[in-house]
């Protein structure tokens, strides 16, 4: 039977096996749309290698390479036909396109094909990605001069004016332009490397360097005897030097030769005079000079019980200007700082720069411009020497950051509760940090509140008791007087939210607010016209007041029409008369 179908089917027709023979490629499913218009595109290249392949064959032969996800598809494309008809080639084609490349993705593709640029492409890519998306848009390259001027409206704009003229053949201009970018690459190529040449190169001193290990310092702290505290203070830690090791053997030195180091001033090394004018690491710098922008700068901990258990950081105390100080290394800030209270109270002298500084300290930004200049930490016999900035309302003494760390190259192990610095000299000091469980309740905070001066030596209070009274009895009684204020018409409330504050200035809010709330000054609200509490810092340093920023309500109030009188006005109208009298 077999023999006989092959007798009655044409000679020159074409069979499943001359097509599976072609190797045809299998497809499945595309993650780039775009990959199954290439398929088609190398379907149709196999069948012009079988010319006498039906219209019909194709079809069936095709569906026989989906599978997976597009053979599913073809499965039920297949079962929506008539029953006994045949599908075409021309029905297939037009069928998978629609499935796979939509319209909507075929104008997406011209779209991108007419703003292709050249751009950070080589001229080759370029190329390649203009033939890939010309496909679908065969209307603006049905030329071959459109073809080339669209390929050359997209060269990078340096590339195009060595181009220059416009091209009839889209070949031509390919070819001219793969050559000219060879071409300007040599040339760039060439100056970098003339350039190179021209520059002398920083070759590094002929002398022999000789280093050494310096000696090193250890010392432990003691908690001094419980007897010996006073009560309220801290007590600074007392040091005693571990058995020193054998002194290490001093490098060969040129001193017979007459000259000193132009950095330290001591003989046996050599520096060049240009360290003169170079900053010390760590330094703050005076402000002199153009006013620059304002230095970033964080701290994690602005009190010691803040501080979790593991984190890199330790506090001790120490003698800074011989007064005793909780001093904490945080490799986690920027910068050294100092308590304003606590600077306030020592006397030290607070300096202020036209560098201003913004530092994120426990949830809040504090913008400051004051540091304290050369102050001296004692660390045993070593002497070091801080400039920290000055921040309010910080509950540790000193914290030295990231920067002072980093200029004595400072390592900080909480495992052993060791501190290892260098002095400027090069001796290392190695710290040995006791674990205090008292030392975080004794932070020397200074206390800003001046004495309030007793109200009996004041004659104007003591004449008027009523009026001056030690505590405000209450709200005055009510009166019959409506008070209201006036808003701009078809005004919106303009309630906020609170602000954002430090633990710190949360803490004594909640306390004030209690306060008044106990005193019967202030009653909870929830109106809609309520506006946001904040703290203010008194210009003449001496803490912060609690005010309400009701500049959104002063905003939309009605502004009185008649003019207010100046103060000086009556007083000088009524100062010269004994009494005066008020017509009405």
């Amino acid at each position: 039977m077999i023999a006989q179908e092959k007798q009655r089917r044409d000679p020159q027709e074409s069979s499943y096996t001359d097509f599976a023979a072609l190797q045809p490629p299998i497809f499945t499913t595309a993650p780039d749309p775009l990959d199954a218009d290439d398929w088609l595109r190398i379907i149709e290249s196999k069948f012009s290698l079988l010319p006498h392949l039906s219209e019909q064959q194709k079809a069936r032969f095709t569906a026989q390479c989906l599978h997976g996800p597009s053979g599913a598809w073809c499965a039920s494309f297949l079962a929506m036909q008539p029953a006994g008809h045949q599908v075409t080639w021309d029905e297939f084609r037009a069928a998978f396109r629609a499935h796979y490349l939509p319209p909507s993705l075929i104008e997406l593709k011209q779209r991108e094909f007419r703003a292709l640029r050249q751009g950070d492409m080589s001229v080759l890519e370029y190329v390649q990605a203009f033939i890939r998306l010309s496909q679908y848009s065969p209307e603006d390259v049905n030329t071959d001069p459109r073809r080339a001027t669209r390929l050359l409206n997209g060269f990078d704009p340096t590339l195009l004016t060595h181009l220059g003229r416009s091209y009839d053949s889209f070949t031509e201009l390919v070819d001219v332009a793969i050559d000219m970018e060879q071409r300007l690459r040599q040339a760039h190529e060439d100056q970098q490397r003339k350039r190179l040449a021209s520059t002398p190169p920083s070759s590094p001193s002929q002398r022999p360097r000789v280093e050494y290990q310096s000696p090193t310092h250890i010392y432990y702290l003691e908690e001094p005897p419980q007897q010996e505290q006073h009560s309220g203070a801290e007590q600074p830690m007392s040091f005693y030097s571990a058995p020193p090791s054998p002194p290490a053997p001093m490098p060969p030195t040129k001193s017979s030769t007459g000259y000193t180091c132009f950095k330290c001033g001591k003989a046996g090394h050599f520096a060049a005079p240009r360290h003169l004018h170079q900053k010390t690491p760590g330094s703050v710098p005076m402000g002199k000079g153009k006013k620059s922008a304002p230095k970033m700068g964080q701290s994690h901990y602005s009190r010691l019980e803040q501080v979790p258990e593991g984190e890199p950081v330790l506090a001790c105390t120490f003698l800074v200007n011989d007064d005793p100080t909780v001093v904490l290394f945080d490799s986690g800030a920027t910068f050294s700082f100092i308590s304003k209270a606590y600077a306030l109270k020592h006397g030290y002298e607070i300096i202020e720069l036209k560098q201003r500084y913004h530092i994120t300290a426990a949830g809040s930004s504090i913008s400051t411009n004051h540091i304290v200049r050369d102050l001296c930490l004692k660390v045993g016999k070593e002497s070091l020497f801080i400039s920290p900035i000055v921040l309010p309302q910080l509950g540790i003494d000193v914290i030295l950051g990231m920067e002072w760390l980093k200029q004595h190259k400072a390592m900080i192990d909480v495992g052993s509760r060791t501190v290892q610095l260098r002095s400027s000299n090069g001796t290392d000091v190695i710290i040995h940090v006791p674990l205090h469980k008292h030392v975080s309740h004794t932070v020397n905070v200074a206390e800003t509140q001046t004495e309030a001066q007793a109200l009996a030596k004041i004659p104007v209070a003591c004449e008027y008791p009523d009026v001056f009274p030690e505590e405000l009895p209450g709200l005055p009684p009510d009166r019959d007087v409506e008070f209201r204020i006036d808003l701009i018409p078809g005004t919106a409330p303009v309630s906020k939210r609170p602000y954002r504050m430090a633990p710190d200035e949360l803490k004594e809010l909640k306390i004030q607010l209690q306060e008044q709330l106990d005193k019967g000054f202030i009653r909870p609200s929830s109106s809609p016209w309520g506006c946001p509490a904040l703290f203010v810092e008194k210009k003449d340093q001496g803490g912060k007041r609690l005010c309400v920023d009701y500049r959104p309500l002063n905003a939309v109030t009605v502004k009185n029409k008649y003019p207010i009188p100046h103060i000086d006005i009556p007083v000088r109208s009524v100062s010269g008369p004994k009494s005066s009298q008020k017509l009405t």
